[in-house]
């Protein structure tokens, strides 16, 4: 994970020359390196990318509006980020039948000891039964100061259109300072809320949580 400047540090001492840095970025084609190849100190040039829809269908009469996905409120079954590790996710799948303007996404905080949260939303295509290829074309940042709760993030003007199935959810991509965010930061949990997923780092294998979900759901119109 890079800082607001998009520097980064990454100790390579104990890997394998050759091993493999992948590099991505939200709006961007990913790169690869080889590590013995790499020159010290180098930058990187991503070449921009767009996700494109399929055939877009014009249907006569007005979009409706639904919810979906979890909505648990419970403080009593909660959950957070398994590690303190930048760029660990949590994301939910959400089921649409055809396609689905994103309108709104809702998290609902059983406990916090942070003053102010910082995240980044992502949303995925589903493939192969897990989080995909990203759909964003650029970087959607979320903040807040809430301790417990629902928060809601307006999501209309960035325009985000899923054409099948989608996981939506929060990364954690700042250090607070202030202690470990998979102690201290807790969303509520329901049992057999399930399509789930989470992961420690933004290049790592999705895992999914089982029979637990946490409190994310949508508004979208279809």
């Amino acid at each position: 994970m890079s800082d607001l400047n998009g520097d980064f540090q990454l100790p390579i001492s104990e890997c394998n020359g050759s091993d493999t840095l992948r590099i991505s970025m939200i709006g961007y084609k990913p790169v690869m390196y080889i590590l013995h190849s790499i020159p010290q100190p180098f930058s990187v040039q991503l070449e921009e990318s767009r996700y494109e829809l399929k055939e877009v269908k014009v249907k006569a009469g007005k979009l409706k509006e639904k919810e979906r996905g979890n909505f648990t409120q419970s403080d009593n079954m909660i959950a957070g980020f398994k590690t303190n590790d930048l760029g660990s996710e949590l994301v939910i799948k959400i089921a649409v039948r055809e396609d689905a303007w994103i309108k709104k996404f809702k998290f609902y905080i059983a406990q916090s000891i942070f003053d102010t949260l910082f995240f980044r939303l992502n949303v995925y295509k589903m493939q192969n039964g897990k989080p995909g290829e990203s759909i964003l074309n650029h970087p959607i940042y979320v903040t807040t100061t809430s301790k417990r709760g629902w928060n809601s993030v307006d999501l209309e003007k960035y325009d985000i259109v899923a054409d099948g199935d989608f996981a939506i959810g929060l990364e954690w991509i700042r250090d607070l300072k202030k202690g470990d965010v998979s102690k201290g930061l807790m969303f509520s949990v329901g049992l057999l809320n399930k399509n789930c997923f989470y992961r420690k780092a933004s290049q790592q294998e999705w895992n999914n949580t089982g029979y637990f979900g946490v409190g994310f759901n949508v508004v979208v119109a279809e």
